[in-house]
């Protein structure tokens, strides 16, 4: 698989005013792997090797169905929650009787420590302190399937938190924590006006409340409350892609996720998820999807991940 070509950006942009250490080559001298486009100046910056970013590209799915692949040691699998019933990310999914989410059909998982993810500026700019230190992250890109729900639950999801907050919850034992939490979509997005502010509100940080606690009529099975982060979708488009952040400043701790959700079938994009064997195959796929709404999406996934375009 051949990643397009594209001109490098100078590596010297970021690094000038340092003093080159003795014997060390310049860097314009050392051949640059054109995979990694706006990523690799950072990657290089933050002491990471390009072709370990590659590595991680390059990974082989858990199992053979859904795509799931994680960038850091715990895999997607061990991440789920077996008392909340929620992985340890965001998800959106309907406040009541055992919470249902839609079908997981793809998560990358990440931390901004391990790969140099390319946020829109919408986002990274809620990702720094008071003293313009910017926050650690974990970062998700989940790819969401809420039709068979949607007739049964409506179009009111909730942005759920409880599984990356509260990972090592025990039964009966009640936590509850007060974060920030946004939906953010670009204007230039074709999701835009399709997502609508209810307790949660577009393209800004909020208080929002999340608890656990346990169900009084049954020892050991635990709750998530309250009924909070709640949006509507227009249901007038066959999917959305939608940026999450939630942080709590005090810890620090922050999460931001792109979120694709499905709310029309779309079979040519599960044929790709379901056949692709690692992340720079599925992103490569794309390039021969005809589907107009993915289609629109696809340019800010590839973004993130730092790649531009793909040839066959």
């Amino acid at each position: 698989k051949a990643i397009m070509d594209h001109a490098s950006k100078d590596v010297s942009t970021k690094q000038k005013g340092k003093k080159k250490p003795k014997g060390k080559k310049d860097a314009k001298q050392e051949p640059i792997n054109p995979v990694l486009l706006d990523a690799e100046v950072d990657a290089l910056v933050a002491g990471l090797s390009l072709s370990d970013c590659m590595v991680l590209l390059d990974q082989k799915k858990e199992g053979s169905a859904n795509f799931y692949v994680s960038f850091v040691s715990e895999s997607i699998a061990d991440s789920l929650n077996p008392i909340l019933g929620f992985y340890k990310m965001p998800t959106f999914a309907y406040y009541g009787s055992d919470y249902p989410q839609g079908e997981l059909k793809a998560i990358v998982r990440g931390h901004s420590s391990v790969f140099p993810f390319q946020l829109p500026q919408l986002v990274s700019q809620h990702l720094v302190d008071s003293h313009n230190i910017p926050y650690p992250y974990d970062f998700f890109w989940v790819v969401s399937d809420m039709v068979s729900l949607l007739p049964l639950k409506g179009l009111t999801p909730n942005l759920v938190h409880h599984g990356w907050w509260f990972p090592d919850v025990q039964p009966d034992k009640r936590k509850k924590a007060q974060m920030l939490m946004g939906i953010f979509v670009s204007e230039n997005s074709l999701s835009y006006g399709h997502v609508i502010s209810k307790q949660l509100q577009v393209n800004e940080l909020i208080p929002q409340n999340v608890h656990v606690h346990g169900k009084s009529s049954q020892s050991g099975l635990m709750c998530c409350s309250p009924n909070s982060a709640n949006i509507a979708l227009s249901g007038q488009t066959p999917m959305l892609a939608v940026w999450t952040v939630c942080l709590h400043d005090s810890v620090p701790k922050a999460v931001v996720s792109l979120q694709w959700l499905i709310l029309e079938p779309i079979p040519e994009l599960d044929e790709l998820v379901q056949k692709a064997e690692c992340l720079s195959t599925l992103l490569s796929s794309f390039a021969d999807l005809e589907h107009p709404f993915v289609s629109a999406h696809v340019p800010e996934l590839l973004e993130v991940f730092g790649v531009g375009a793909y040839l066959n």
